[in-house]
């Protein structure tokens, strides 16, 4: 592969160092000087300075790019997120700001955006479907709000569980050291 260097980089950076102006960060390898970052920036955008330059957002603005990847459903139904999808099943979100790529769970940011957001609880959904977004299927709540919401709609497995009888791990270990010493004696 040859060495990739734009004009607008200085040859005689220092050995190890990225050549971007203004960027001191360790280069990828001897025959690819750039850094990760710029070296990223350069393959997707032809650009050093770039960082995010998707054409269908161009001139937009944050809550412009965040609805334009909602699927509306109406007013009341369930507006989906078409964006990235997270493994849990929930959608995801990027706002930049400057070199820094802030990530976002979809229906956070749209209680963020509704206004409705409170920062220190979660957000739960009342209709039960991960990638929605419509604010009015979403509400503040704590932790226990969710676990009890969970478990009176049925979507928590309790089976292998009896509330009010389970083990502590210090039981579980003598009842355990108990078997083997049996079993030793057998």
């Amino acid at each position: 592969m040859p060495t990739i260097l734009p004009e607008n980089c200085s040859p005689t950076a220092e050995p190890g160092r990225c050549p971007a102006p203004d960027c001191d960060r360790v280069s990828r390898t001897s025959k690819q000087p750039l850094c990760d970052m710029h070296y990223q920036r350069l393959m997707r955008h032809g650009d050093l300075n770039l960082h995010y330059n998707h054409p269908t957002h161009a001139g937009m603005s944050l809550e412009e790019r965040f609805w334009a990847r909602v699927n509306k459903a109406g007013p009341n139904g369930c507006w989906v997120w078409t964006g990235e999808i997270k493994p849990s099943g929930y959608g995801a979100f990027r706002e930049y700001d400057g070199d820094r790529c802030i990530k976002h769970y979809a229906h956070r940011f749209s209680m963020r955006l509704a206004g409705t957001l409170v920062e220190d609880l979660l957000a739960l959904h009342s209709c039960d479907n991960r990638p929605c977004v419509n604010p009015s299927h979403l509400r503040p709540g704590t932790q226990l709000d969710n676990i009890q919401d969970a478990i009176g709609r049925g979507r928590m497995n309790l089976d292998g569980l009896a509330i009010g009888q389970a083990l502590s791990t210090r039981e579980l270990r003598r009842q355990k050291r108990e078997r083997l010493i049996a079993e030793e004696v057998a």
